[in-house]
């Protein structure tokens, strides 16, 4: 597997090289299963081995990998077990919640996603998919604006703004909408907050309604979204409906395993 050419952390078009370096160093420990030699990562990445060891460095001291006790070998470190592990936590949560939202999902007849806050990005993890034979879904590991889909709206109602605020100008300056201002937004997430639940008519796709309601942990923090998504033809989003009322019950039941209380 040969690397693209370039300084190593130099800019690219879309990214930084050094992070597909790395990423590409930790698929090869996975595929030697760790604990490896310097030789064999460099077979098995294509990394010439003088390049190979300057990332190595850097990444013991990060602690995504650490030396054995001999020196000769590379193992998985501290950091790259924690991220496996919040992963895993992550990975159990959805799986804990996913009967509930599939059961929704049947009874609205409409597709539900499940969204997580990962890397400052509301994405949705996991779709289940309606009764209705034509269903609405996004694609996979979707990562949804605080702007731009009731999604983001209910992480950026219930998220500190000090995580939020600077997400929020960032959405603004790269698609400015004039109808759509800073105050305004803060207005939009202080109304999720009141009603517990973000409403959306056409808001990301025109023709396309959808409901979001918040999953609280016991600290009393959003721990995931739900989302209700359809045809707005068929998926009635007003606060007297029965997927509105729905959302809200799944999410308060939710909320309540999971020892939140509100």
């Amino acid at each position: 597997m040969g690397t693209k050419t370039g300084s190593p952390g130099g800019s690219r078009a879309n990214g930084v090289e050094a992070a597909e370096v790395v990423g590409t160093i930790l698929r090869g420990m996975v595929a030697l299963q760790p604990p490896c030699r310097l030789r064999d990562l460099e077979v098995a990445t294509g990394i010439a081995a003088a390049k190979l060891h300057r990332y190595l460095v850097s990444m013991i001291a990060t602690g995504l990998i650490r030396k054995s006790e001999d020196g000769s070998r590379y193992q998985f470190g501290l950091l790259a077990y924690s991220l496996a592990q919040a992963v895993q936590n992550a990975t159990d949560f959805v799986s804990s919640i996913a009967p509930a939202a599939a059961s929704l999902a049947q009874r609205v007849g409409e597709s539900v996603g499940v969204a997580l806050w990962i890397s400052n990005s509301a994405t949705v993890v996991r779709w289940f998919q309606g009764s209705n034979d034509l269903s609405v879904v996004l694609r996979p590991n979707a990562r949804l604006g605080l702007t731009t889909s009731t999604t983001g709206r209910v992480f950026g109602a219930f998220l500190p703004r000090e995580v939020t605020d600077q997400i929020v100008r960032q959405e603004l300056a790269s698609a400015p909408n004039g109808e759509l201002t800073f105050d305004g937004v803060l207005r939009q997430f202080a109304a999720v907050r009141k009603s517990g639940v973000a409403v959306g008519r056409g808001t990301r796709v025109r023709g396309i309604n959808s409901l979001s309601a918040p999953i609280f942990d016991r600290d009393n923090r959003i721990a995931a979204c739900v989302t209700i998504l359809g045809p707005e033809a068929r998926l009635d989003v007003g606060d007297g409906g029965e997927a509105y009322r729905e959302i809200v019950e799944v999410c308060n039941s939710l909320s309540a395993q999971l020892g939140a209380l509100r």
